[in-house]
């Protein structure tokens, strides 16, 4: 049997409202530097400070860029260091898109673990060691398998219910 890749296995997870409405990233940007403008760096901490989620460079300069092209963001050069900060175009741009801002914000504030992405590592590498290894079990193996997921499944949900 072929191995099954994690995007496919992961595609509809539980792990989906954890992720980020495509190009949110423009309007978060834009929502911390209305709050204070700032270089790359402070903004990738102040977001991480923020939302508990660590953008890459290569995340937030292009976008940057984007916004500066756009005109919803001006730099300014403070001691040899681009700052960043929101123009009035792009203020308005944040006042036109509350809906979608209030999305983003509501989604942000859901319960974040700091242990969720290695429970779903845990996850890809149980279902990528039993489904790439599908040729060596029998159905012996499989009902064992089945019994220890199962147990698994049980005890999981006496600790999510207990209290």
């Amino acid at each position: 049997m072929e191995n099954i890749h994690s995007n496919e296995m992961f595609r509809h997870s539980i792990f989906e409202p954890m992720k980020r409405e495509r190009g949110s990233m423009k309007f978060i940007i834009l929502m911390m530097l209305k709050e204070q403008p700032m270089h790359g760096y402070a903004l990738m901490k102040a977001i991480e400070d923020k939302f508990e989620r660590t953008p890459s460079q290569g995340i937030i300069y292009p976008t940057l860029q984007m916004l500066e092209d756009q005109g919803y963001v001006e730099i300014t050069d403070q001691n040899h260091k681009k700052v960043y900060s929101v123009t009035n175009e792009g203020k308005q741009y944040l006042q036109e898109s509350s809906d979608v801002i209030e999305r983003i914000k509501s989604r942000m504030e859901e319960p974040q673990w700091k242990s969720m992405p290695m429970t779903k590592k845990r996850f890809h590498d149980l279902a990528m060691l039993i489904f790439s290894n599908y040729k060596y079990l029998d159905d012996d193996k499989m009902k064992r398998i089945e019994e220890i997921l199962e147990n698994a499944r049980k005890r999981i949900g006496k600790i999510i219910f207990e209290g």
